[in-house]
Formats: C-alpha cells, sequence, structure tokens
C-alpha cells in the first residue's frame, strides 16, 4: 500500500513551487513590459508670463530681452522642451528623490557647483543686476543654465517662491531628461516624459514626502528590474558628453563670453578619446559596488561615475579646498634665473580647456615675483595687491578682459553689454605662457608664486558689496632661489 503525502506537507511544497515558478518567470520578463508611458500635462501660462511683453521674433538674444515668443515660451532663452509648454514641478524629481537609492551619487552630486547653480550668491547678486537693466523676462537667459527646472516650471523670476526641485540647480532630473543639444548659449531640449512610470505608482517621488502602496511596488520593480530605468537615463547627449556644450559655450553681441567647449574641441584632448566626462566625472567610487539602498543579489553595476564635477569655483563650499588642489594639478610653473632677469613659464598640463575658463572675465590666475636685496629689502615686485585687494597695474594676469560698445572694461560681470574682447591671456590645453622680468642687478633672493581668486577686487566691492581683500587668495605654486 503507496503511502500518500500528508495534506498539510504538500500544500507547502506546492506553495514553495509556485512562489519558485513565479519568480523565475519574473526574472525572465523584461523590464519594458513592467513600465508604462508617462504622460506630462502642461500646465497654463500665468499671466505675468506674457502679460505686457512684446511680441518677439526669437531673433537675437540682446535684441529681444523682454520678448515673449509664442514658438518658444523661455525667450530669450534658447532653451526648449519637446511640448513647447510649461511643465508641472513634479515633472523633475529632486535630487533628494533620486539620492534615496543612489546614495554616493547625490553625496557627489551636494558637493559640486551644479547644486548651487541656482543659489549661489555671485550669480543672484548678477542675475538682480541683468533684471534691474533688462527687464525680468531676460532672466530666463540665465535661468537656461543656472536654474533650468525653474525655466521650465515657469517659477523662474519668482524670487524666493520656487519649488525645491527648482532651486536644486543642475539637477539629475534636469541633466538625465535632455533629448539633445543644438548648440551652446542654452540651446537644449529637455523631454523629462522620456523617463517611464514603473507599475504600481511613481518612483521618482521623494520617500521623505511619504509613498503610497504603489509607489512603493514601483520602487522595488525598479530596483529589481533596472534596466528600462537605465536606458531612460542615458540619452545619446548625455553619453557623448555634448550636453556640456549647451550651457558651456555662450556667445552674445557677437563675442564668445564662455568657450569651454570649443577651447576643448580645440585641444588634443579629442583625438585621444578624452571628454568632459573623462575628466569631471571621473570614478570615485568602486566601478562594480551596489548603492546600500540598491543591493540586490546577483546583480553587478557595469560602472559608476563620480559625480562631484571637480574644478571651478574655489569660493563654493564644501569642494572649495579640492577644488584648489585640482587646479594646482593642472598647472606647472618654471623660473629660470638669470643676471638681472628672472624667466617664468606657466603651463596647462592637465586641464582639456584654457585655464581660467568659464566665467574667465572674473578668475584671476596670476603672477607675483618680488626680489630682495642682501639685506632684505625688497627691490622689486610685480603682481602684489593694494590696499582694497586689487592686482597692481602691469602685472601679468592670465585671464580674459570684456569691454562694452564704448571700450569700457567690463567689471560687473555684465556680459550682456559685451561687444569686445580687450585681452585674451588665459593658458590653452597643450599650451603655456612665458614672462619675463628685469629685476634690480644685485638682487639676493627671487620669490615667484602663481595665484588664484575666483573674482577681483573690483567685483567683489561693487557687486557682492563685500572688502576686496575678503577673497581668498590660494597660492598654486612658489619657487624661491637664493644667491
Amino acid at each position: 500500500m503507496r503511502r500518500l503525502i500528508p495534506t498539510p506537507l504538500f500544500a507547502v511544497i506546492l506553495v514553495v513551487a509556485l512562489v519558485g515558478l513565479s519568480g523565475f518567470a519574473f526574472y525572465l520578463v523584461p523590464s519594458q513590459a513592467l513600465t508604462a508611458p508617462r504622460v506630462i500635462i502642461p500646465q497654463e501660462l500665468p499671466a505675468f508670463y506674457t502679460g505686457g511683453l512684446a511680441q518677439g521674433t526669437g531673433g537675437q538674444l540682446e535684441q529681444n530681452w523682454d520678448a515673449y515668443d509664442p514658438k518658444n515660451l523661455f525667450t530669450p532663452s534658447q532653451a526648449r522642451n519637446t511640448q513647447n509648454a510649461l511643465m508641472h514641478q513634479s515633472a523633475y524629481p529632486t535630487p533628494e528623490a533620486c539620492g534615496s537609492c543612489h546614495l554616493s551619487i547625490h553625496q557627489n552630486w551636494q558637493q559640486s557647483i551644479h547644486a548651487f547653480s541656482a543659489t549661489d550668491r555671485l550669480y543672484l547678486k548678477v542675475k538682480d543686476l541683468f533684471v534691474f537693466e533688462k527687464g525680468e523676462p531676460a532672466v530666463r537667459l540665465c535661468a537656461g543654465c543656472h536654474a533650468p527646472v525653474a525655466l521650465m516650471t515657469g517659477e523662474v523670476g519668482l524670487y524666493n517662491k520656487e519649488s525645491a526641485s527648482s532651486k536644486a540647480g543642475v539637477s539629475c532630473g534636469f541633466c538625465h531628461s535632455l533629448e539633445t543639444v543644438q548648440d551652446g548659449n542654452g540651446a537644449y531640449v529637455s523631454k523629462p516624459s522620456r523617463v517611464r512610470f514603473y507599475w504600481g505608482g511613481d518612483y521618482l517621488k521623494d520617500p521623505s514626502q511619504g509613498l503610497s502602496l504603489g509607489d512603493s511596488v514601483s520602487r522595488f520593480l525598479v530596483s529589481t528590474k533596472p534596466q528600462a530605468h537605465a536606458e531612460d537615463m542615458r540619452p545619446p547627449a548625455l553619453l557623448s558628453g555634448q550636453v556640456c556644450q549647451s550651457c558651456h559655450e555662450f556667445q552674445i553681441n557677437g563675442i564668445k563670453v564662455q568657450s569651454t567647449w570649443s577651447e576643448w574641441q580645440a585641444s588634443s584632448y579629442p583625438s585621444q578619446g578624452k571628454t568632459c566626462t573623462s575628466c569631471h566625472f571621473r570614478s570615485g567610487i568602486n566601478d562594480t559596488s551596489l548603492e546600500p539602498a540598491e543591493s540586490v543579489p546577483g546583480r553587478m553595476r557595469e560602472h559608476l561615475l563620480g559625480h562631484h564635477l571637480p574644478g571651478g569655483s574655489t569660493l563654493i563650499a564644501p569642494r572649495a579646498v579640492q577644488n584648489v588642489d585640482y587646479l594646482r594639478d593642472a598647472l606647472g610653473l618654471q623660473v629660470q634665473l638669470e643676471t638681472n632677469k628672472v624667466l617664468v613659464k606657466v603651463s596647462n598640463l592637465k586641464a582639456g580647456h584654457s585655464i581660467p575658463t568659464g566665467v574667465s572675465d572674473l578668475r584671476q590666475l596670476w603672477l607675483e615675483v618680488k626680489a630682495f636685496s642682501s639685506s632684505g629689502t625688497m627691490v622689486f615686485q610685480s603682481g602684489t595687491t593694494d590696499l582694497a585687494g586689487e592686482i597692481r597695474k602691469d602685472s601679468v594676469i592670465f585671464h580674459q578682459v570684456l569691454a562694452d560698445e564704448r571700450g569700457f572694461e567690463l567689471k560687473r560681470h555684465d556680459i550682456w553689454s559685451a561687444t569686445k574682447i580687450l585681452e585674451d591671456t588665459r593658458i590653452p590645453a597643450n599650451g603655456s605662457r612665458e614672462a619675463e622680468f628685469i629685476v634690480p642687478s644685485g638682487t639676493s633672493r627671487v620669490t615667484v608664486r602663481l595665484l588664484w581668486r575666483d573674482v577681483p577686487a573690483s567685483f567683489a566691492q561693487i557687486v557682492l558689496s563685500s572688502s576686496g581683500s575678503s577673497i581668498p587668495v590660494h597660492v598654486l605654486h612658489q619657487w624661491t632661489s637664493q644667491r
């Protein structure tokens, strides 16, 4: 007589088998089958957005500061989105929502200048000046790169009324939504709907704001089936590095006031396969490690890029100190002392663009040279600063000098008035600059220092209402000789 399996045990075995088969079947289902299109309903245009503005034609930026162009709601910015409409705030997830899974990447980004681009004091001061001179609609030009989410949601210019995602600067949700980049001057096309929903709810919500059961289900699905999410977050413009061109190449009145992208194109770096990403998204994390909130057995990352974006400002914490180190590492100083001559060579060793780049009418890199007699008396000086913090005339400064139509130097970063470049002594990629200083005969000791600061003393006084001497001066390299 055969012995039958007890009914309770049979039920347990059957349940285990069904769960196992279900899990195996779920493993075989492609992630694309678990997603649905993300429909974004445009916002109505508020009255202030079009009221009282001239009907523009989308022509030259400097001729349409206060224009409203139905063909592009964001005039005078050249930025667009695929719907030519104002987006709801939820179209762009907050960095905190992304950071709830991507912890290390979020922590990297929080240390970057991108995180402060919409709230940086220098930007806000210049923005106020621009609005005062050209009208509130003109600020859309700045917002295209500094506060792109605020531009897309129509919140820009509302002064302290922007949502959290709009104040987040150049955020995860913005960069990863870019469909195409057409040129510099902020000429990108944003498509937040490219990011699909997973079944259940909105996995892009910030968990601190509370998640529904459906939201939790969708977050589970995206963590176990991330392929569709990864596809959505890798637009071609982002992978090629061309996304950087849109904001790091800016021309106005026929003058290139920012040329980082074209500086890179003119260097040897493209032929070597070195892009913006190669330097500014260096892997600062173990390439194959999982984030703590992403721990899924058997899944390993192919590659994980650091998002702390080294370089740029040495004023904005928390990366100020590290950015000084990056500058120091990118530059070389060579000094040769002859009878009454000091020959100095400064080389750009590692940057794929000029140094300084970006807001190069503000950033100052210069040489300070001092010569002393045997008694210790200073008998020669160049590159020293006066009591107001201004670098003395006839010093060797590596920078770009912009001027208005009357030929007056622009000291407020009022680039909308730029019509000519008076001087460009920056150090190009793969290049160097040389300087010669004549010192008195009988000089006993010479010191040479390569110095940097983010803004001139005049800008600090006029725009920031700060003392010129309050701007930190960093010593990148120094050399001393005894005779």
